[in-house]
């Protein structure tokens, strides 16, 4: 073997020693995205909220039913009927607050998928660049 097929064979076994090293370290950093849960995060999506809209239903019936009643409790009704009314705008800030989170759940969701397939991107890339070197 010559000098120059030497230095040759040295550049391809390092530079595949470079691949195969920088494919490990690509797979711990998608590992620890993985533990820290930032990859493949289960969302759970509140489509629904059959407690929150069962609690409005209860409390609308009971503003009815106050309203309907006559005047001659002290002003005891007067006073549920506006506590009624802020726990309705109570369920109502509750909802759109959770209308957000899922908002913000689902934007965090695509951030982690178009990671992912960046990283997916990257090993697949190094792959091809081991796989050119063994031709070499």
């Amino acid at each position: 073997m010559t000098g120059r097929e030497r230095t040759s064979l040295g550049r391809r076994l390092v530079g595949r020693d470079l691949v195969d090293r920088s494919l490990f370290d690509l797979g711990r950093r998608v590992g620890r995205l993985v533990n820290r849960g930032l990859l493949a995060v289960p969302v759970v999506r509140a489509e629904e909220h059959p407690d929150m809209d069962a609690a409005r239903q209860s409390l609308e019936a009971a503003r009815d039913h106050l309203k309907a009643a006559g005047h001659e409790y002290g002003g005891h009704r007067k006073t549920a009927l506006e506590r009624v009314n802020q726990a309705l705008e109570q369920i109502r800030l509750g909802l759109a607050s959770a209308g957000s989170v899922e908002k913000k759940v689902e934007r965090r969701e695509q951030g982690l998928q178009r990671r992912e397939q960046r990283i997916e991107k990257r090993i697949d890339n190094m792959k091809q660049r081991q796989q050119r070197m063994g031709e070499h």
